[in-house]
């Protein structure tokens, strides 16, 4: 995290709900005719990226990447032979690949003998989907929330010991804890760790909390298992978690987490120097997150 240039912070009152609700909606639909095509590229054109050198550790994954991008392609189920041709690979190989995509629910056979996605792959592509229209969903909110409380408001997902941040919004101030979208954060981060535990089940929240290292990011991070579950708690209480200095010396962080269809999904937070981040502000800034978290989940179902 960086710091950029300065302003004065601004204590206005959260935007309604509705006109929130409204932009979220509007960016919702212009981006739900591309989605499906964002997420087969983010599943399958990954391999693109990798150098030549690591292309030629895993023909077979590029191979199996080249036969899904045709299966879900076509507009109608190719056949083997067609798979084949399209790929010039030798039919025995084509149908190992075959043979082994289908075991594992990645395509189907159709009735004229084809292939089509199967039921595993679409599950995957799916959940991807989901955590996309999260991100739109929450962007103009975060727009909204970092303009009327002059902080960083971003939006992650979880992603096993890591949250991603998928979205940022600054403000048209400076003098800001500048924060950059791609970026991965331990899960254990203080506000954001602690947000989305809050909305876990208590018993796995405990073996997740127990079973962690909790690392020392400055001599104010809680280390001890015992006291993270009781900030947890607190948390849990106010419906949203603070960090005091724990992650950055100077830098306070308030976090709600996102729920998708009843389970913490990611969050958002607030982040923003100390210094112009009194208790007032934070809570403020706490609760209006707790309300935009709440509207995303509700247009999300």
């Amino acid at each position: 995290m960086s710091m950029v240039h300065n302003t004065e912070p601004c204590f206005s009152e959260i935007m309604p709900a509705n006109n929130l609700q409204t932009k979220a909606k509007s960016s919702y639909s212009v981006f739900f005719v591309d989605l499906l095509c964002c997420c087969w590229h983010y599943i399958v054109h990954r391999s693109e990226h990798m150098d030549e050198s690591s292309r030629i550790k895993a023909p077979a994954v590029k191979r199996a990447a080249g036969i899904m991008k045709i299966v879900a392609s076509a507009t109608a189920p190719p056949t083997m032979s067609e798979i084949s041709r399209a790929l010039s690979l030798g039919k025995s190989t084509t149908h190992n690949i075959l043979h082994t995509l289908e075991a594992v629910g990645w395509i189907d056979r159709s009735e004229s003998g084809g292939y089509m996605p199967g039921a595993s792959f679409l599950n995957l592509l799916h959940l991807q989907s989901g955590r996309q229209e999260l991100v739109e969903l929450s962007k103009p909110f975060l727009e909204e929330l970092s303009s009327e409380f002059d902080l960083s408001v971003c939006m992650g997902t979880w992603e096993g010991n890591e949250v991603l941040i998928r979205a940022v919004a600054r403000g048209a101030g400076g003098m800001k804890v500048s924060v950059e979208p791609g970026l991965a954060l331990p899960f254990m981060t203080p506000a954001v760790g602690r947000a989305i535990l809050l909305a876990v089940d208590p018993e796995r929240r405990e073996a997740l909390v127990n079973g962690a290292k909790l690392p020392s990011f400055t001599e104010r991070s809680i280390t001890d298992s015992g006291e993270y579950l009781k900030e947890i708690a607190l948390a849990e209480e106010r419906g949203y978690a603070v960090d005091d200095e724990e992650y950055l010396r100077g830098v306070r962080a308030v976090a709600a987490p996102l729920i998708l269809d009843g389970a913490p999904v990611g969050a958002l937070w607030a982040v923003g120097f100390s210094l112009s981040m009194d208790d007032l502000r934070v809570g403020s800034a706490g609760e209006a997150l707790v309300r935009a978290t709440s509207l995303i989940s509700r247009l999300a179902r």
